[in-house]
């Protein structure tokens, strides 16, 4: 298709386009009111083929993409625009699946495709989800706790490239790359085309364009899945595989759901992927709600109910990125951060400054002073000894000077600093990637090092041989105080205790944690916890025997006064009327638990078991999406103090490199007839897939 109008305007027009079509585009003219170009399209039907102005336009309709944000073109810190607008935006999202959203539709659609009884017969698999990068990492997410919420299905996630290569480029089983995708991506026993046909397929991608994305997405219709889409609009090149037609009056796919984000220019993604995020968790909830799982109607009303307080207006993401409470303890902790990765820079500019300012007033301080004082020349020459020493270590003194004024460790290593983020595979590796696009454009002297890895798995064996003296080490924690999570924060702290015991002259790393439990060992030097008075899980809540004229037991051994869940667990059954409210915020799960009929030995176990699921749930769906955007926020108060303190050398965090101008496109920089020769080689090479 093709757009007329402006970047940041109104569309002038769309004009949909049919195979074959020429079109020349030029500067100048003025072929629609406001657009500065002439677009017209070849008359190839007469013997006489010549170009002729456009017709037959199909106008401007509600599904065309929407203009970019006026605050998206004025330059400066367009990544922290995008985390004012994340609240706002994960809000709007959550809204569009109620009644007639421009989600509901499509979301009640996926949910009868993937659940359907016919075609889960006679398909091998049930759900194949492909995307790259953050939108894959997200996606793996989300497909590990629809496997918890609904034991039955059967999903597969992979790379877009993996998929792609097995379905297409290595589909005779071809090894690529040392191995073969169609073993290691679908189930053997088949080929990749066989393992799909049948099964409902869902693509992730925010500008619903990603090359492997989108062509992953036609060689999965082309083997027989039903390809649904996740995008950030509607009109976008991966709605054409869709089926979704732009001529005026038609109607919205059900096929396709938008965050409604839109086009976004910051190279680092915040409030794309969690929105994104947001709209997976409410595709969840209706999955969850239609299918026979290990969740009860209880279970989900519950997770809405805690999803809501979480992503609404006013809830907890909006406090984290209002800069208040949290998310200024987050921004606070960034800030610290950036002086570390700015330090390099201010002493280098120190250390010339004293260069220039001695040689050229020639007074060397340390000899200048013993000469004031009247010293023999014998012992100048110490003194000049000295001096030479301060020329070579000024940056190391300066910077310990400058550490000690700022509260800082002053033994710390010198140089670019390491930052280690430490969570859940889809929150380390959206930070880190976060982290490393911000800083794509700082210099040597400027610049930070990123890295993460998963504190439950192989983070000691990633990350222990990169400690040294001050690197920086921010861990998400997992709440404790869920039963089911227990065991992981344990975890997490075992992790961070061992990275920290790694030290030098008594310094190790410096350790901050993020998360919800106010819990903290004496080896974190930092903690941001979120204090939200969120509703309280049966494993937070206490068990209290009654006496007959229901007044509370006064002699209580340790046995009895204890959560209910582990009475439930160990004992077998619970009085309801035992457990002690402390104050009047909602239980996760008590209103079912006081209206059982029984606590007969399968039905405490049967409550406990769905209980556990969503104590997973909320730390896959919410609690975890709050760890994420609070890290987003204290990288952005990182990169921002760093590139603010780098005067000369300031650079802008939201852009991308860009390559020089002689690599920029070959078709740029070719003659006439080499041009024409890459076009015919490429249109002749059906199956390559290079991008």
């Amino acid at each position: 298709a093709l757009h007329v109008g402006a970047v940041g305007a109104g569309l002038e027009a769309r004009y949909v386009l049919a195979e074959g079509d020429v079109l020349s585009v030029s500067a100048g003219g003025e072929c629609r009111p406001g657009c500065a170009a002439s677009v017209d399209r070849a008359n190839t039907a007469s013997q006489a083929p010549a170009f002729a102005p456009l017709d037959d336009w199909d106008g401007v309709n509600a599904l065309m993409t929407a203009p970019v944000a006026a605050s998206q073109l004025s330059g400066g810190d367009v990544v922290g625009r995008d985390l004012a607008d994340l609240p706002g935006l994960c809000d709007a999202v959550s809204r569009s699946f109620e009644g007639d959203g421009t989600n509901a539709a499509p979301a009640a659609a996926f949910a009868r495709a993937l659940l359907d009884d016919d075609r889960r017969r006679r398909a091998s698999l049930d759900l194949v989800v492909v995307g790259v990068e953050c939108s894959l990492w997200v996606a793996e997410q989300w497909a590990v706790n629809l496997r918890a919420a609904c034991p039955a299905l059967r999903v597969v996630v992979a790379s877009a490239n993996k998929a792609l290569a097995a379905l297409t480029a290595c589909a005779n089983d071809i090894a690529c790359n040392g191995a073969t995708p169609s073993e290691n991506v679908f189930p053997s026993g088949s080929t990749a085309a066989e393992a799909v046909r049948g099964a409902v397929a869902l693509a992730v991608t925010h500008s619903g364009q990603s090359f492997p994305t989108l062509n992953a997405a036609r060689a999965l219709k082309d083997a027989g899945a039903d390809v649904f889409a996740v995008s950030g609009q509607l009109d976008v090149v991966l709605a054409d595989i869709l089926g979704q037609s732009f001529a005026a009056g038609s109607d919205r796919s059900d096929r396709l759901l938008a965050t409604g984000a839109g086009i976004r220019l910051a190279e680092a993604a915040s409030c794309t992927t969690a929105a994104t995020h947001v709209l997976l968790t409410e595709l969840l909830f209706v999955v969850a709600g239609e299918a026979e799982g290990a969740l009860r109607v209880e279970d989900l009303n519950d997770l809405m109910t805690l999803h809501g307080g979480s992503v609404r207006t006013g809830g907890n993401v909006s406090e984290i990125c209002s800069g208040e409470g949290p998310g200024g303890e987050a921004a606070s902790l960034g800030r610290s951060w950036g002086d570390h990765a700015v330090e390099p820079l201010l002493t280098w500019f120190l250390a010339v400054c004293y260069v220039i300012g001695t040689v050229a007033a020639a007074f060397p301080v340390v000899a200048g002073v013993g000469t004031a004082a009247g010293l023999r020349e014998t012992y100048l020459y110490a003194f000049f000894a000295l001096d030479a020493l301060l020329y070579a270590f000024f940056a190391n003194v300066a910077a310990v000077v400058l550490r000690l004024v700022q509260g800082r460790e002053p033994l710390a290593r010198f140089g670019k600093r390491t930052l280690l983020v430490l969570d859940v595979p889809m929150v380390h590796q959206c930070a880190v990637a976060f982290g490393q696009k911000l800083f794509g454009l700082s210099y040597g002297l400027n610049g930070a090092d990123f890295a993460g890895a998963n504190p439950g798995d192989h983070a000691v064996h990633r990350c222990l041989h990169r400690i040294v003296r001050g690197t920086l080490v921010a861990v998400g924690v997992p709440d404790g105080r869920l039963k089911g999570l227990v065991d992981v924060e344990c975890a997490t702290f075992l992790t961070a205790l061992q990275l920290k015991s790694l030290s030098n002259w008594g310094v190790g790393a410096e350790l901050a944690t993020i998360g919800h439990h106010s819990y903290t060992p004496a080896v974190v030097d930092r903690a941001v916890i979120f204090g939200f008075d969120r509703p309280r899980f049966l494993s937070e809540v206490t068990y209290t025997p009654r006496a007959e004229d229901g007044t509370p037991a006064t002699k209580l051994s340790s046995t009895t006064h204890q959560p209910a869940a582990r009475r439930m667990t160990f004992l077998g059954s619970a009085d309801a009327d035992g457990l002690e409210e402390t104050n009047t915020r909602e239980t996760i799960g008590l209103g079912r638990l006081k209206t059982a009929t029984s606590f007969e030995k399968q039905d405490t176990k049967g409550i406990l078991a769905s209980h556990a699921v969503v104590e997973a749930l909320y730390e896959g769906r919410i609690a975890s999406l709050e760890r994420l955007v609070a890290f987003y926020v204290a990288l952005h108060a990182m990169a921002e103090r760093t590139s603010r303190r780098s005067w000369l050398l300031r650079w802008d965090t939201w852009r991308s490199p860009r390559p020089s101008g002689s690599l920029a496109s070959p078709l740029l920089c070719t003659s006439r007839e080499r041009r024409q020769e890459l076009f015919t080689l490429r249109g002749n090479d059906a199956t390559s897939q290079t991008t």
